[in-house]
């Protein structure tokens, strides 16, 4: 279920260094082709003490909504583990 960022911010650690949480962000702007597109990213302390959405170490601005990752199926493997979730 997508929440709104200005009602309810996903949960942080606080940690500086640390990558945050995984979530599902919209909008995310393609430099590409600028459209707007869900994406996932982190919601933690990456770089600032204030917890910030990032995406490959760089905040990113103007995010309305999140949501949490998904489970993934039942029995799901991860190609490069042989473990499953």
């Amino acid at each position: 279920m997508w929440r709104q960022v200005k009602s309810k911010k996903p949960k942080c650690s606080r940690q500086a260094e640390s990558f945050g949480t995984p979530v599902l962000i919209w909008p995310f702007k393609d430099v590409q082709d600028g459209q707007q597109k869900v994406m996932q990213a982190y919601y933690g302390c990456r770089i600032t003490n204030e917890p910030n959405f990032y995406l490959y170490g760089a905040i990113i601005h103007d995010v309305t909504h999140w949501m949490p990752l998904p489970e993934p199926p039942p029995g799901a493997v991860c190609p490069r583990q042989t473990k499953s979730f």
